[in-house]
């Protein structure tokens, strides 16, 4: 469905993966939000569907197109501001992971800056503001969220993670799962058959995890039963204003 979004400059292995999205094609039990990114206003920060949270500056400034299709998100040149896209009017999860229906997400993404960022790409906990996932002091955030983040300390590493709000600390399923190259595509997301999760890197199951995987949604710690959006985020480590391009955004949740 989205052959006519695809730009010279970027392939065809653009597309959902059908890894993740073939198992649920034609599914009516389904509802299913995407998000291409083709109309989007920059007065408001709405998109077809969702929202994108500025921490500071104008709408201006932080939100411009490099081309059909393709949000770029920007941060100002400010120690610790963020920008984050946000599936839905951020009031309230879309969907959540339990046992017996099936959950599913991903995100094409091109992070335009490596240094001096913190990157956060997965689904999380519903109504948190710019910077509610990345603290200030450049960590991952005590809320729900399963995905995938780079850090500043050392920020060509992705790694796959999750977390409980007040729970045991965060998980982590893989570390060293990409080295990330700045402005660079990459396909980000996570299946869930309703008793396990597997995440996906470009249309790939990951693999030599640290943990057992696919994920056990009843492991210790896991953010089961949570209400969750899918979001998209970058900060700022330093005086430098960084970047995060997003070609489309898409969740889906068995009812």
């Amino acid at each position: 469905m989205l052959q006519d979004r695809i730009r010279p400059t970027i392939a065809s292995d653009a597309l959902p993966s059908n890894s993740i999205w073939g198992r649920i094609a034609g599914d009516d039990s389904f509802v299913i939000v995407h998000d291409d990114f083709a109309r989007f206003d920059a007065t408001t920060l709405l998109t077809e569907g969702g929202i994108i949270i500025v921490e500071s500056g104008s709408a201006a400034a932080n939100l411009a197109t490099t081309a059909l299709g393709v949000v770029r998100m920007t941060t100002q040149a400010a120690d610790n501001d963020a920008v984050n896209y946000v599936m839905g009017q951020n009031v309230a999860g879309i969907g959540k992971f339990y046992a017996g229906h099936r959950f599913a997400w991903e995100a094409y993404i091109s992070p335009v800056q490596i240094a001096a960022a913190d990157l956060f790409i997965g689904v999380a906990q519903e109504a948190l503001g710019a910077d509610g996932l990345i603290a200030d002091a450049d960590t991952l955030a005590d809320v729900d969220f399963v995905g995938f983040s780079t850090l500043v300390a050392t920020p060509t590493v992705l790694n796959a993670k999750y977390n409980t709000a007040s729970g045991g600390g965060i998980t982590t399923v893989k570390t060293a799962v990409q080295t990330m190259v700045a402005a660079s595509w990459y396909k980000l997301g996570a299946y869930c058959d309703g008793e396990r999760v597997t995440f996906y890197l470009n249309g790939t199951p990951i693999t030599g995890c640290a943990i057992e995987h696919p994920i056990l949604i009843t492991a210790t710690n896991f953010p089961d039963g949570e209400e969750m959006t899918l979001y998209a985020g970058i900060k700022s480590t330093a005086s430098t204003a960084v970047s995060l391009d997003i070609d489309w955004a898409r969740l889906a949740y068995e009812k």
